[in-house]
């Protein structure tokens, strides 16, 4: 598979979540959805915890919405390949599984930059989010890399949604657990033992970190990143492995249906 190829599967692969890029499709899940998730959070934190929490809730929503593009939209686009009938020939091509697994990802990376950066900007002005001191470079970085790290995350739970066919209960149960464990909406300190135990396998928990602390133009631990980045390529990895594994299951059985 070339460069072109690549890059060619990965938008088709994109586009056909929203079935051909309807614009009412795109503003529902892209604009809609984390507009309302920003706001919920934001003013129960307010109502809570008073004016100084929102700018913990702002930028902890806005990290973790990368998950929109990561998780709901990785996992659909490798559960639309059975849903339509394309696993059969997918099987007998001949192209390399892994890069076509990786295409699916691609594109997600980047659009869940872009809607984190939306829900920023959306939280600068509704909230009047300080920006002034933030270190734009690293906030790019952290943002780039919390987005991988969640689309590797999504190839994980997109091949373990092949073998249940209730694939919105595992993608709904990630995402609150993001919501919940990660630091997101909930200070790690306030979190029992065990719930940050979780957090510390899930992706984002030291994205976030990064990105609250480049807001305020704080001093940042690049080792923050680099475990983040680290937990990314391990999620990569697994996600390639359990792919070819399910693979090998609906060869071994004879069927696609392995559920």
């Amino acid at each position: 598979m070339t460069a072109f190829q690549f890059l060619e599967n990965s938008l088709l692969a994109y586009r056909a979540l929203f079935v051909w890029l309807r614009p009412e499709s795109y503003v529902a899940l892209r604009i809609l959805f984390p507009t309302g998730q920003l706001l919920l959070f934001t003013l129960l934190g307010r109502y809570a915890l008073g004016e100084e929490a929102i700018p913990f809730f702002v930028t902890g929503n806005a990290v973790v919405v990368v998950a929109l593009n990561g998780i709901y939209g990785v996992s659909i686009a490798l559960t639309r390949e059975r849903v339509e009938g394309l696993l059969p020939q997918l099987l007998a091509s001949p192209a390399n599984r892994t890069l076509m697994l990786l295409s699916k990802a691609f594109v997600h990376v980047f659009d869940g930059l872009l809607t984190a950066s939306f829900v920023l900007l959306l939280g600068s002005i509704l909230f009047h989010l300080e920006v002034g001191q933030a270190h734009w470079l690293m906030l790019l970085i952290a943002l780039l890399v919390a987005s991988f790290s969640v689309a590797s995350f999504g190839l994980i739970v997109g091949s373990l949604v092949l073998l249940w066919r209730d694939s919105g209960l595992m993608m709904n149960t990630v995402y609150f657990a993001l919501l919940v464990v990660t630091g997101v909406n909930v200070p790690r300190p306030m979190l029992p033992p065990w719930a940050n135990v979780i957090g510390q396998f899930l992706p984002i928990t030291r994205s976030v970190e990064v990105v609250r602390a480049a807001i305020q133009g704080a001093s940042v631990d690049p080792t923050l990143l680099i475990q983040e980045l680290g937990l990314g390529a391990l999620y990569l990895s697994l996600g390639v492995m359990l792919s070819k594994w399910i693979e090998f299951l609906s060869r071994r059985r004879g069927t696609l249906e392995i559920q």
